[in-house]
């Protein structure tokens, strides 16, 4: 026997020994050399591909059909590898059958395809320019073949390896080249430059040339029958591909499109002081894309109702040069500088949103916009905050098939109130100069929020670790409590206490302000700088004792709030939009708090959801601002349906009725179809319903 075997192969024994085990009972492991083989990208093997793997280049080809939504696909993967005596793990998400052949460094391999990856074992890769080919089918859902002649691809957050085999992390960037085969009459866009076409039997092959390193997320392609408008200023050429045909839209939108692409560029290299950095700029308009637009460096993609409208309102107008300024300020955040891994996806987002929303407030001014943030942003993140099973912003990340937990109101509403606290607490020149300091440091590279705040940290005297522990390390908000000592109708002292809501010992830095009320209208705004446990504020010392204060009056502040109950008689005196606003949202917040927990606002007004049901329908029959009744409406609903039971819904539904008839009555024309909506959306009784139905 032992004869035997000696003059048996090294690849039968392993076959032997497999069948040995087998038959012994025993489950093949998923472990070789302390990797764990799983499905998905955890964030271990990340770190390990990181350390071993670089000068990465995808050589592609895909050849599409007209009405197939299988694509079958050659791949060369070139990299360095200095683990040689250990696997390596590519992700690819399909069914081992999609691989037809593989060849590592010249060589034919037999495919071991486990949860979602190929693994190479060692002895079949070397330290450097190692070479693999691999002929494969692709068939997943982040390739989109529609019956329209449109092929698209949407690879965020981790979905390349759904259509070719990959390191599908953000941190390995990688050059990628693409040939791309088409049905004739069709034409393609990809992130890197078409270098020419070729004409074949079945149609037509774009070649495009290499990109610079970018993330595999941020690879993309579209084929199909586009239309192409081109415009050159300067030094720069965009290409503008669209599939609109309506030419009313077509003449309304098309060169304001390239426009305020064109500006949003020029707008973003002056701000950041830095060049766009990638060569080229295309964008695409994809009909029914399912997000309003997609960062890919040199081919941003676009929803056609984004961008395509016959007659826009200014809120319209406001809203696609947001949109555009946003996409392209990703070109810096998240395209040339990129999140290491994706639980600072937040990152990426809130600048792009700061970023949009500059730009597009220097292209078409809007009034209100900082209450809109305010009914945007805080009701939707303290909808998540309030509960102690609420997540950091930047939270814990295991393995990237879970990304899609990170999107949510903790990311989108409660991040950019974190960072417009950053730049409140440092100044708006050391925020700029943080951000350029920071977008050149990392230029090309991988970056987290901590070398961030590093960099920001060079700027400002502020204790950032201070800001960053509260803000974006832990969940949560605080509880503001205040006290006034005042003598011969005079301030003696004023101060601020605050605390967690959860976590008692946490302390928050914050600037906001307080609006103190007197008579004749007037009043008198103090800026307020948060910090401590418990801190004075010397700048109302000596002033008259007020009618009443409005706390968090700029609608910045972040938490819950004092509230004076003397604010109710004067509410109609309250002409600053984002002080209503704030002051309605903390009045719903403070009743929810009370009822989770009595114990956690000691001091001032308590308010129960009954109460706070009668005065939001008081503030509903005269409200001037659409925006801020809408949200006063929203609460009535609430409170109505979630926070009464059925005893006290029928003791009020008669006077929740009338109220709303007489806000419909009371109500200017334009306010009065968001009162009817929630009146259609309450009523209960017989003879109500019988006059809307």
């Amino acid at each position: 026997m032992r004869r035997f075997l000696f003059y048996i192969s090294n690849q039968c024994a392993m076959q032997l020994k497999l069948l040995i085990a087998f038959l012994l009972g025993f489950v093949i492991p998923q472990t070789v050399y302390s990797q764990t083989i799983e499905p998905g990208i955890s964030e271990k093997l990340a770190h390990l591909r990181k350390q071993h793997i670089s000068n990465l280049h995808y050589v592609l080809h895909f050849h599409i059909t007209e009405f197939s939504k299988y694509i079958a696909a050659e791949e060369e993967i070139y990299f360095d590898y200095t683990a040689s005596d250990q696997p390596l793990q590519i992700d690819f998400k399909a069914s081992p059958h999609r691989i037809e052949k593989l060849l590592v460094n010249g060589k034919p391999l037999q495919v071991d395809h486990r949860n979602e990856h190929i693994l190479i074992l060692p002895g079949r890769l070397r330290k450097r320019n190692n070479a693999l080919k691999i002929r494969f089918v692709s068939a997943g859902s982040s390739a989109k073949i529609d019956t329209n002649g449109l092929a698209y691809t949407l690879f965020v957050p981790a979905k390349a390896r759904e259509v070719f085999p990959c390191f599908d992390q953000p941190d390995l960037k990688a050059r990628i080249s693409l040939k791309l085969s088409v049905p004739r009459g069709w034409t393609a866009v990809s992130n890197g430059a078409i270098i020419d076409s070729v004409n074949t039997l079945s149609g037509v092959t774009f070649n495009f040339g290499a990109t610079q390193p970018i993330s595999t997320y941020l690879f993309a392609f579209a084929a199909g029958k586009f239309s192409k408008y081109t415009e050159r200023r300067e030094d720069k050429t965009i290409n503008f591909y669209y599939r609109e045909t309506d030419r009313a839209k077509i003449d309304s939108s098309l060169k304001k499109c390239m426009d305020l692409n064109f500006r949003a560029l020029n707008y973003l290299s002056d701000y950041l002081d830095m060049h766009y950095p990638f060569p080229k700029f295309d964008f695409v308009e994809i009909p029914r894309f399912s997000v309003s637009g997609m960062e890919h460096p040199g081919a941003v993609f676009y929803n056609g109702r984004t961008l395509f409208m016959d007659v826009a309102s200014a809120t319209e107008e406001f809203a696609r040069a947001n949109t555009i300024g946003h996409e392209v300020s990703h070109m810096w955040f998240g395209d040339d500088v990129t999140m290491r891994w994706f639980n600072d996806v937040w990152l990426k987002e809130v600048f792009a949103n700061y970023l949009g929303n500059r730009f597009a407030s220097s292209i078409s001014p809007q009034k209100d916009l900082k209450k809109k943030a305010i009914l945007s942003n805080f009701p939707a993140a303290f909808s998540v905050d309030r509960y102690p099973s609420s997540e950091p912003i930047d939270r814990a990340l295991p393995n990237l098939n879970q990304a899609g937990l990170v999107y949510g109101s903790i990311t989108y509403n409660k991040a950019p109130v974190a960072i417009h606290q950053l730049a409140l607490l440092i100044g708006e020149d050391a925020f700029r100069h943080g951000l350029q300091d920071y977008v050149k440091t990392f230029k090309g590279s991988n970056a987290d929020f901590s070398e961030l705040m590093s960099v920001f940290q060079k700027h400002t005297k502020e204790d950032l670790k201070h800001f960053s522990d509260a803000w974006i390390d832990q969940p949560g908000r605080p509880v503001i409590s205040y006290s006034m000592d005042t003598a011969d109708g005079r301030i003696q002292k004023f101060s601020f206490t605050q605390q967690g809501e959860w976590n008692k010992d946490m302390t928050w830095p914050q600037r906001f302000e307080i609006m103190l009320a007197y008579d004749n209208g007037e009043f008198q705004t103090i800026p307020v700088h948060l910090s401590k446990r418990a801190q004075d504020v010397p700048e109302v010392i000596g002033m008259k004792c007020p009618k009443y204060i409005l706390f968090n009056s700029s609608g910045e502040g972040y938490g819950i709030f004092p509230f004076d109950k003397n604010v109710l008689k004067h509410f109609d005196e309250i002409k600053v939009p984002e002080a209503r606003a704030a002051t309605v949202i903390n009045l719903f917040e403070r009743m929810l708090s009370i009822k989770a927990d009595s114990e956690k606002i000691e001091k001032g007004y308590t308010i129960n959801a009954e109460q706070l049901l009668r005065i939001l329908l008081d503030l509903a029959a005269t409200e001037p601002d659409k925006q801020i009744l809408e949200r006063e409406l929203a609460y009535v609903q609430s409170i109505y349906w979630r926070y009464m039971d059925e005893t006290g819904r029928t003791t009020l539904n008669t006077f929740v009725e009338n109220s709303l008839r007489k806000a419909l009555q009371q109500q200017v024309p334009g306010n009065r179809t968001a009162v009817l909506r929630s009146y259609m959306r309450i009523a209960e009784s017989i003879p109500v319903l019988d006059t809307l139905y």
